[in-house]
């Protein structure tokens, strides 16, 4: 890289990354490295542990979730249905997220079922409880 220079006035050099044609990182380029008190938190999300009370209901509308459950655990609604489809399972629980979480619900029996969602959305799953209430969502 050279400097051009004006009227007797000297540019400072401009940190750039060439890269080579086969797509290597030329050796003359400055790693720059952002320290750890400037990397956003924004990607980081906490674990989660939250007591709620959805019971199995006939209804086949979704049920939104209270502000506090919304912000902890990114669902903004759930259906508790016993199953409407020819399953094995007798109850599905199906859920609204804006948050991308390993989410575990426990039910009145104390069983506990994993969703793990790479998106945001829709997402179900389906179970067989003699009490089938959620009473604990977690997640990480």
């Amino acid at each position: 890289m050279s400097l051009r220079r004006r009227a007797g006035k000297a540019r400072k050099p401009v940190n750039v990354i060439n890269f080579g044609a086969a797509g290597k990182r030329d050796s003359n380029a400055r790693n720059r490295v952002a320290p750890q008190n400037q990397i956003s938190n924004v990607s980081r999300k906490l674990p989660l542990s939250i007591d709620v009370n959805w019971i199995v209901d006939a209804s086949d509308s979704f049920i939104p979730t209270s502000w506090d459950i919304a912000a902890l655990t990114g669902i903004t609604a759930y259906r508790l249905i016993s199953n409407p489809f020819d399953s094995i399972y007798a109850y599905r629980l199906e859920f609204i997220n804006t948050k991308n979480y390993d989410y575990y619900f426990r039910d009145a029996s104390g069983d506990v079922y994993e969703v793990n969602t790479f998106r945001n959305g829709t997402h179900y799953v389906e179970y067989n409880s003699s009490a089938p209430n959620i009473i604990h969502i977690y997640g990480s």
